[in-house]
């Protein structure tokens, strides 16, 4: 950059932080936009596999209703172990959205970190209903080695209990999940602009 001969040194050293300032913020901002399309981009595709997760019920549920008793246990435990197996690969990329998140937070600023900060929160709701899961899992996994329920069937109506409560809590974070997306969808859409 040069400087006209008849600015005092002041003034040249004003413009020269001013033009340093307006090229680090400006560098930063694409970084800090991409960093934010990466955070949206791994939080859609983890939820991919959380949604993988939440068919568990309902495909044991399929299950249980089967005619043929004596093929429920293989199936039911197959179903079992392919939902246990999805948990750490949610929570794994549950986790590369919060590393996507830390760098958006390093970059951004304003808008930015406002963002980062709804999509960490619904980082932590998708963590919880994860949990929830491990848990009802867990317990019908335990259900199935009771079966067949030979002893007194009300034995096992403290598990059912605990797992419509751990549905009921799915349902009520879901709620939320869904209210935390659209408020951070539209700080996105806000970004771009």
């Amino acid at each position: 950059m040069v400087l006209p001969h008849h600015l005092p040194s002041s003034s040249a050293v004003l413009i020269l932080a001013a033009a340093l300032a307006w090229a680090f913020f400006a560098g930063c901002t694409p970084r800090a936009m991409r960093y934010a399309r990466e955070t949206r981009s791994s939080y859609i595709s983890a939820r991919a596999v959380l949604a993988e997760v939440k068919e568990f019920p309902s495909a044991m549920e399929e299950v249980l209703r089967s005619r043929n008793p004596e093929d429920l246990p293989s199936r039911a435990g197959a179903l079992i172990r392919e939902a246990r197996d999805l948990i750490p690969e949610a929570a794994s990329a549950f986790r590369t959205v919060k590393e996507r998140i830390d760098l958006l937070r390093g970059e951004g600023e304003g808008a930015y970190t406002s963002y980062a900060a709804a999509m960490q929160h619904l980082v932590d709701l998708n963590l919880k209903v994860l949990e929830l899961f491990g848990e009802f899992i867990g317990l019908s996994a335990a259900a199935l080695e009771g079966f067949p329920y030979t002893d007194n069937p009300s034995n096992l109506m403290p598990t059912l209990n605990r797992m419509d409560e751990l549905m009921a809590g799915v349902e009520e974070l879901s709620s939320r999940i869904a209210s935390g997306e659209e408020e951070a969808e539209s700080l996105f859409r806000a970004l771009e602009e």
